[in-house]
């Protein structure tokens, strides 16, 4: 017989439900990066007066405005105590596809900011992408499918570029960038299983 969750839900159902629910958590931290990459989007335009760059921001401020809203309207539905998992499953596809969206916006970003011949510019662009993915991390790990997707696909195009400049200060960079992806990749691997366990 099915073990059960005190709700009268199976058990594997009643942790992936709680799961879901978890990504409804994270709305400050995402907050934070989409004031912090239109700041960022804004200062580095000032900064380079790059036509691409601006079109970069006002997209990708888009769509960061638009996984807000999402996430808004979608919690108080993720929070309902008589969840089904059919439910928790569609308002995580809707929840995921803003996410991804800006994820990708902030990828081509970082693409576009390491071709600028502007070391400033590289430095608040790293330091953006790594917070994003930390909080990456801390918000979406439940839910690999979303998380790890995430942070390969907002760093990796700025790690490939980065590793084509002739400066070996970022061959180093970009080793050590993609190495944190990597092991934190497997530490959110670690997190969900161990979660399963817990919840």
């Amino acid at each position: 017989m099915k073990s059960r969750h005190p709700n009268n839900r199976p058990q594997p159902e009643a942790v992936e439900i709680e799961q879901i629910r978890s990504l409804f958590l994270a709305f400050m931290p995402s907050s934070i990066m989409s004031a912090g990459f239109i700041a960022s989007g804004i200062i580095i335009f000032l900064r380079t007066q790059d036509a691409i760059m601006l079109g970069l921001l006002l997209a990708g401020g888009l769509a960061s405005i638009m996984r807000l809203a999402v996430a808004w309207m979608l919690a108080p539905m993720a929070a309902q105590e008589r969840l089904t998992l059919r439910e928790a499953r569609l308002l995580e596809r809707r929840f995921a596809w803003p996410y991804l969206t800006f994820a990708v916006m902030l990828g081509l970003f970082g693409l576009r900011a390491f071709m600028l011949p502007a070391p400033d510019v590289h430095m608040l662009t790293a330091c953006l992408l790594i917070g994003y993915c930390g909080g990456v991390a801390v918000g979406m790990g439940l839910r690999l499918w979303i998380a790890v997707p995430a942070m390969i696909v907002s760093t990796a195009p700025g790690i490939l570029m980065a590793a084509t400049n002739v400066d070996p200060v970022y061959w180093v960079m970009s080793a050590l960038v993609a190495s944190l992806l990597l092991g934190g990749s497997r530490s959110l691997q670690h997190r969900h299983a161990r979660s399963v366990k817990d919840i």
